[in-house]
């Protein structure tokens, strides 16, 4: 079938979760349509993203946020992209204003995946959402209600969860775990800022938890973590140690060296590497693992995670998780919309920003996406200015006692999140509005 599919996207979440499996499942239906990818400019990027999408199969090209920028506004074609004259626009993320602009500019149709959040609904032919709350938001906002239709939840498919034990002891014997021991997975994040603040407080945690049971400890690294940044942020824990931790017989910045670049080997496309990391705490002993994310959710029985994609995908593998959101520095936290550009407003820009994200945290009830798809606290939630190691490994030890409420938090994740199906069904809606 001659024509194309764009999809626009903005930030690692959209791009893991929405976007991948949408592609994947497309190519299952049509093999011939041309999978153009805009990357719309976001205060949520990592500037990874372009690098992901290029190895993502089943994408043929790839425009940058500048040159999707340049295109919507002033028509400046990008190099290496051209419009086919016959296709659609499909919505997975970004600013929804300026995927309606793009769609306009090429002539194409348009459909948006959406939580319930609908801007300039007259633009849009489609409306794809996860579950019926979505959809009743979404009609709140003015969107025709024969043009919504509830598909499920793309971060299901995402997560291709693999039910049979034995399959996922295969998914999970790279990590290289010994039996008996509890597997905790951690998840610092896929931006650099995320990285230096919660990797030291995640690493601290676990020195508490050793001392108090015998665990193993997965470090998930995102495919957007670059080895700078990741280089970076263990820097930060062992800084954030201080001269109270016992000293390494090798300098600490030798062998952490030697791990990042064993992560980051060019021939290296999965690897396990064990670290000690010094914390105020104690040593922290983690497993950093690049590859496969699934392959931690494969093994984990219980996660300790930020808010995000991940605590969708993790609820989705039945995965228990203790979801933490630090605000020691919320200036440095992304918002949505204007009050995003606060902190760069010179002298009072960031105490604003700070006011704001501390505000809004305040009104948001629950912060893990499958507590917010409940409309309870399936899981443990911790956010603080003041939010310490100890606390986040208490509560983890909290669960991990009491394997009874373990068991019954994993089916009611797994219960809370839906069936998958929603990335073929977005993208045979894709297919059909072209093809009219």
């Amino acid at each position: 079938m001659a024509g194309e599919i764009v999809f626009t996207v903005n930030s690692p979440g959209e791009v893991s979760t929405w976007l991948a499996p949408t592609v994947a499942a497309l190519r299952q239906l049509d093999t011939g349509v041309h999978v153009s990818v805009h990357i719309l400019p976001c205060l949520y990027a990592s500037g990874t993203e372009a690098e992901v999408i290029r190895g993502m199969p089943g994408v043929d090209s790839v425009v940058t946020p500048g040159e999707s920028w340049r295109y919507i506004l002033r028509g400046r074609l990008p190099a290496g992209w051209k419009p086919r004259g016959r296709g659609a626009v499909v919505f997975l993320g970004g600013e929804m204003l300026l995927a309606a602009r793009l769609a306009r500019r090429l002539g194409y149709p348009a459909a948006a995946y959406t939580q319930g959040h609908v801007v300039s609904s007259r633009d849009f032919a489609r409306f794809f959402v996860p579950r019926e709350d979505a959809r009743r938001r979404a009609i709140a906002k003015g969107a025709p209600a024969e043009r919504v239709e509830v598909v499920g939840d793309l971060m299901v498919d995402a997560a291709r969860v693999v039910q049979d034990p034995g399959e996922r002891a295969a998914l999970a014997s790279p990590l290289g775990l010994e039996p008996g021991a509890p597997a905790v997975a951690l998840f610092p994040g896929s931006r650099p800022y995320e990285l230096r603040q919660v990797l030291p407080l995640f690493a601290a945690a676990a020195a508490v938890l050793a001392k108090e049971a015998r665990v193993q400890f997965i470090v998930a690294l995102s495919p957007f973590v670059t080895r700078e940044a990741l280089a970076a942020a263990l820097h930060a824990a062992e800084a954030a140690a201080g001269s109270g931790a016992p000293a390494a017989a090798e300098g600490p910045g030798a062998v952490l060296e030697r791990a990042v670049a064993a992560l980051f080997a060019p021939e290296t496309k999965a690897a396990a590497v064990p670290v000690t990391l010094r914390t105020a705490a104690g040593p922290a002993s983690l497993t950093l693992w690049r590859g496969d994310p699934r392959a931690v959710m494969a093994a984990a029985d219980l996660a300790l995670t930020i808010p995000g994609s991940n605590t969708a995908e993790l609820a989705a593998w039945g995965v228990p998780m203790v979801v933490c959101l630090p605000l020691h520095k919320p200036e440095e936290i992304p918002l949505d919309g204007i009050a995003g550009y606060l902190d760069r407003i010179p002298l009072i820009g960031r105490p604003l920003k700070r006011r704001a994200v501390l505000s809004a945290s305040r009104r948001a009830q629950y912060i893990a996406l499958p507590n917010r798809a409940a409309g309870e606290a399936i899981v443990p939630e911790l956010r603080s200015e003041r939010l310490a190691p100890e606390e986040i490994a208490a509560e983890a030890k909290r669960l991990l006692d009491d394997p009874e409420r373990l068991e019954a938090a994993a089916a009611r994740l797994v219960r809370a999140m839906g069936p998958p199906g929603a990335a073929r069904r977005v993208a045979q809606g894709a297919l059909e509005l072209f093809q009219r």
